[in-house]
């Protein structure tokens, strides 16, 4: 896992070049640290006792370079704007602007790095996703 782990690594800096053209600079006092993988779905690991921020990858993206480059644009994406003050740590609180941008730039590097069939497959899972969660809260606001 450490070949896969370098390659995160050297790829996150490409995506954080490219995100920050596309939408200005880190606006965090956050010190970036790196990516790991987990077991346990994409998020950036906060640590404010050394603020620092890591990308967490899902193990869904080891060995497979259309998972790891998806995850790891929507949360590079979140490192420009983290969602925890480094002053007030506590739950993150991540907006709905972000979360649209870290999801465009995601399915964005997707069709450029892996083609637009790569890109339509990921945005028919995305707009699956969206359905069922549509369909749930429909379904919660209906309940007595």
């Amino acid at each position: 896992m450490e070949a896969e782990l370098e390659e995160a690594n050297e790829r996150t800096a490409v995506l954080i070049s490219l995100a920050q053209a596309l939408f200005g600079p880190i606006s965090s006092e956050w010190k970036y640290d790196g990516v790991a993988f987990h077991d346990h779905p994409p998020h950036l690991n906060y640590s404010p006792a050394s603020n620092t921020v890591q990308i967490g990858l899902s193990l869904k993206a080891v060995g497979d370079a259309f998972q790891r480059d998806f995850q790891l644009a929507h949360e590079v994406c979140h490192l420009l704007y983290p969602s925890m003050a480094l002053d007030a740590p506590g739950k993150p609180q991540t907006n709905v602007i972000n979360e649209g941008i870290s999801t465009y730039f995601s399915v964005i590097v997707v069709g450029e790095c892996h083609g637009e069939k790569a890109m339509a497959i990921a945005l028919e899972s995305l707009q699956s996703s969206s359905q069922s969660l549509s369909a749930c809260a429909v379904s919660s606001r209906e309940r007595p």
